[in-house]
């Protein structure tokens, strides 16, 4: 059997861009989640049949609060519920980077304002439609 190699990477110099505006400076972090249904059907002989549910994919978003109307924060709160289409860029961007791109619906952040003397942070999770496409590095 093969030795598979793994190589470990940080999150840096990641880039996302919402309809083509990148806001890699505004964001500290996204996770692409991908959830579904376990289940186990256990037949009356005994024997069980395990089920797996449709993959359904989400990026949650952390963000720091920028009030300017050009903001990403501004973005996702006026176009809340709106399509978009979204490429991220986990490290870096170019030729044999992995991409997951695909078509999500925006969401407002969570919250405005926090506590004095702090930077404000807020966060939002953006559902994707349909699966995205995932490229993997080369």
């Amino acid at each position: 059997m093969p030795a598979v190699t793994h190589t470990p990477h940080i999150i840096e110099n990641a880039q996302m861009s919402i309809d083509g505006s990148t806001y890699g400076g505004a964001i500290d972090s996204v996770k692409h989640a991908i959830t579904f249904a376990t289940h186990e059907f256990v037949g009356i002989n005994g024997e069980s049949q395990p089920v797996v549910g449709k993959k359904r994919h989400k990026a949650e978003l952390t963000l720091g609060q920028d009030f300017d109307d050009t903001s990403l924060m501004a973005v996702l709160i006026d176009r809340h519920g709106q399509t978009a289409n979204v490429v991220f860029s986990p490290i870096g961007e170019g030729t044999g980077q992995p991409t997951i791109t695909g078509t999500v619906v925006l969401a407002a952040v969570s919250e405005i304002g926090g506590k004095a003397g702090e930077l404000g942070g807020t966060g939002t999770t953006l559902a994707f439609k349909g699966e995205p496409a995932i490229v993997w590095a080369t």
